[in-house]
């Protein structure tokens, strides 16, 4: 990572931090078959984890819930197979500020939603999508685990590099359907 980035970086979680200090929310752990409004944050950039995640939201709301994506493409403008805006958003490159932070009314509106649960997807550092995690209102927030982000997220979830993205929502699954 080069210098500039290393300090891009440095000052996106320092702005983050006090951001999310000075926001409030009800937190409250949720049963995964309990849990009716769901956000999910995604990688949009990898043509296959986007397919997977599609099929995850049609399996979600064929079991009735109401669910609300976006998922973070790292080019200036979505490509054409995402134009389907029914279930999903996107943030792309062009939306997000020097220091990772996604701008714009879909960004403000889906940290607004006071979700039940909201997934994070995404297993890779995502800052833009960190932002969108962190400030949530969400009830209850899942991803995988890193050590610098524990303070944003209520339950963590180990992700094994050499694991697809499906088994990493199978264990979130797992672990979400044990709380009671």
């Amino acid at each position: 990572m080069s210098l500039i980035n290393r300090t891009k970086q440095k000052a996106s979680d320092f702005l983050l931090k006090k951001e999310v200090l000075k926001r409030k929310r009800n937190v409250r752990s949720v049963n995964f078959k309990k849990a009716i409004n769901i956000g999910i944050l995604f990688d949009a950039s990898e043509k296959i984890e986007f397919e997977i995640v599609k099929l995850y939201i049609k399996k979600l709301k064929e079991q009735g819930k109401k669910v609300q994506a976006i998922g973070y493409y790292n080019l200036p403008q979505t490509p054409v197979m995402m134009n389907s805006k029914l279930e999903y958003d996107f943030v792309t490159a062009k939306e997000i500020n020097w220091h990772y932070k996604p701008k714009g009314s879909i960004t403000n509106f889906f940290i607004e939603q006071n979700f039940d649960m909201l997934l994070n997807l995404c297993t890779k550092n995502c800052m833009p999508l960190m932002y969108l995690l962190a400030l949530s209102k969400a009830k209850f927030k899942v991803g995988t685990y890193r050590e610098k982000y524990i303070a944003y997220y209520d339950l963590l979830v180990h992700h094994q590099k050499e694991k697809d993205l499906n088994n990493f929502i199978a264990n979130v699954e797992k672990y979400l359907e044990n709380i009671h």
